[in-house]
């Protein structure tokens, strides 16, 4: 647990030095194909409500649905600062302050993510509930604030 943490702790801050100092503009990439604000909801009801719905003897399956969520999670991350890098060079100062203060908030919430995960992994019985509710809440809250970090950027 400890080790994943610290490997998300280590690339927050590298994609935060990165996007501090490496303006790179964007040659030849397309931009990701964008889904409706009503298909985004609907994907993180669609997981959330997977995992919600499983009790503490399904634990496996809540894990797997939990982990295939924070793998989605991840590439919309990593969408998200490569459009930041692709549009660094046309960037104010406000604006490149803005994108890696942005960048460093949605690695800080993945991190915190990832200590709910693994909560669902080794939680005990009676604290299945709570582990479930809080990896629940700050997945869509990091969904969200990803989402906003998207139109903005």
């Amino acid at each position: 647990m400890k080790a994943k943490l610290f490997k998300y702790l280590v690339a927050a801050f590298c994609s935060g030095m990165f996007i501090a100092t490496a303006p790179v503009s964007g040659s030849g990439q397309d931009a990701p194909e964008k889904k409706s604000m009503q298909d985004v909801r609907k994907e993180v009801g669609e997981a959330a409500s997977a995992i919600k719905g499983y009790s503490v003897s399904q634990r496996d399956k809540a894990v797997q649905e939990a982990g295939k969520a924070l793998a989605d999670v991840d590439t919309k991350i990593e969408r998200t600062s490569d459009r930041i890098r692709m549009n660094w060079a046309r960037m104010d100062k406000t604006a490149r302050v803005k994108a890696a203060a942005t960048m460093r908030e949605l690695y800080k919430k993945r991190s915190e993510a990832a200590e709910w995960f693994g909560g669902l992994k080794h939680s005990s019985d009676k604290a299945w509930d709570e582990m479930k509710g809080g990896f629940l809440k700050s997945y869509e809250t990091l969904h969200r604030d990803i989402q906003e970090a998207a139109r903005k950027f």
